[in-house]
């Protein structure tokens, strides 16, 4: 599915309204999208996919979220995390069958941090340029990234 903005750039260089022409299907499209200069638009997207099957025990207690995440699916989950609101748990990779233990003590949402910084780490201002880190290709929902 694509959407339109909810909030943003709502009229055109002339000031007059803009509107976007949204067609839904295979592919979907976007026709109309006018950008002026030194602004942003957004678009939204949304699809369906299939993911790994994970059970969990999970409780909040003495101000902390504990409990445990197993994997029951046939894939290894590379970096998993468990979110709530501001609180996030980092886990190891976990391949198939495995359970991880989760202990972590309950946040606040961070003004200005969004949860995949949390989860991922910052993309920008994070060590120098030039160094990369690459999990190898072969790896089934292997990740890349530049920081």
């Amino acid at each position: 599915m694509l959407s339109t903005p909810l909030s943003g750039d709502f009229f055109g260089g002339d000031g007059t309204a803009a509107s976007l022409d949204v067609t839904q299907g295979d592919p979907a499209e976007v026709r109309d999208l006018a950008v002026g200069f030194g602004s942003l638009r957004t678009v939204r997207a949304e699809i369906a996919v299939e993911v790994p099957l994970v059970e969990s025990d999970l409780r909040l207690q003495d101000g902390r979220l504990r409990g445990t995440v197993k994997n029951t699916s046939t894939q290894t989950l590379l970096k998993p995390a468990v979110v709530l609101g501001g609180t996030v748990a980092s886990l190891a990779d976990l391949g198939p069958g495995r359970t991880a233990t989760v202990d972590a003590a309950l946040q606040p949402f961070a003004l200005g941090q969004s949860i995949s910084d949390k989860i991922v780490g910052q993309q920008f201002f994070e060590g120098p340029p030039s160094s990369t880190r690459t999990a190898p290709a072969s790896s089934p929902g292997a990740r890349s990234w530049t920081s």
